[in-house]
């Protein structure tokens, strides 16, 4: 089956940050094709990440919100089963011309991303 990019595309929130020239590559994709598609999946992201196994157990041992953003990304990081979901769910909305992108930075992508879906899980505590 053929992918329509323009499709794939047009789904994803449109967000306003600011883009200026020192602004490195990884970043720029972060800021233009990362930050949209967990946007646009937010709501399965919280639900995948709240129904993980041990995740609620969290909650019960952090006092302020900085904590439990620090040990809802540390969680995630550790959980290969659900990190891997959850770069998974964002390759998945990728276009053609993103992933030859996203391919040679692939480390550095998939931290950005755990990072960014840690702090998005963390704001719906």
């Amino acid at each position: 089956m053929i992918r329509n990019e323009s499709t794939l595309l047009s789904l994803r929130p449109t967000l306003s940050l600011p883009d200026n020239d020192n602004t490195s590559t990884i970043e720029k994709f972060q800021n233009a094709t990362l930050r949209p598609i967990l946007k646009m999946q937010n709501d399965l992201l919280v639900t995948l990440v709240n129904d993980a196994p041990h995740f609620n157990q969290i909650a019960h041992h952090v006092s302020t919100a900085d904590e439990y953003k620090s040990e809802v990304i540390t969680f995630l990081k550790q959980q290969t089963t659900i990190k891997n979901q959850i770069i998974g769910l964002v390759i998945a909305h990728f276009t053609m011309e993103e992933y030859a992108m996203y391919a040679p930075h692939r480390n550095e992508l998939n931290k950005r991303i755990v990072q960014m879906a840690g702090e998005r899980v963390a704001l719906w505590k």
